[in-house]
């Protein structure tokens, strides 16, 4: 059984600027809650076939990076998750998209609706402090300014 959700936000920008943020998986810990860090395993995210550690209190394994269109969509793949980022143009900016689909055997079935109702929720809230990050201007100074992780 697969559950999951897609949850988007409008952000004021241009999909570019938008983009060099989203799919920059280094400023996933800025914006994305219980993500710490990131380890690369193999190649240089955001290319196809490069793999990833998401550092966090809740161990989600290795993703390889699956699909990646510049300023459209980066995808990444574990044994049970896949993740979705994607963007679309608007008149007033860009939607920026997040999916999430977990594979769910046993008890994952009898309670999966709500762990992604829990899950959507948290999504909708990386979304808004994405959406603030990147309005903001913050992100130009947080990769410089954040300190070293030391994990």
């Amino acid at each position: 059984m697969i559950g999951g959700f897609r949850v988007g936000i409008t952000v004021r920008r241009a999909r570019p600027e938008v983009a060099a943020v989203m799919f920059d998986l280094h400023y996933l810990p800025a914006w994305r809650s219980g993500i710490r860090g990131i380890e690369i395993v193999a190649g240089q995210p955001p290319d196809e076939g490069a793999r990833i550690v998401l550092r966090s209190a809740r161990p989600d394994g290795e993703f390889k990076i699956v699909e990646h269109q510049p300023d459209l969509l980066l995808m990444l793949q574990s044994d049970t998750r896949t993740i979705g980022l994607s963007l679309e143009g608007v008149p007033v900016g860009t939607v920026a998209w997040l999916s999430v689909e977990t594979e769910r055997s046993g008890l994952g079935r009898l309670i999966g609706f709500l762990t992604d109702r829990r899950a959507r929720r948290a999504a909708i809230r990386d979304l808004r402090r994405l959406k603030q990050f990147i309005e903001s201007g913050e992100y130009r100074a947080w990769l410089t300014e954040s300190p070293p992780d030391d994990d």
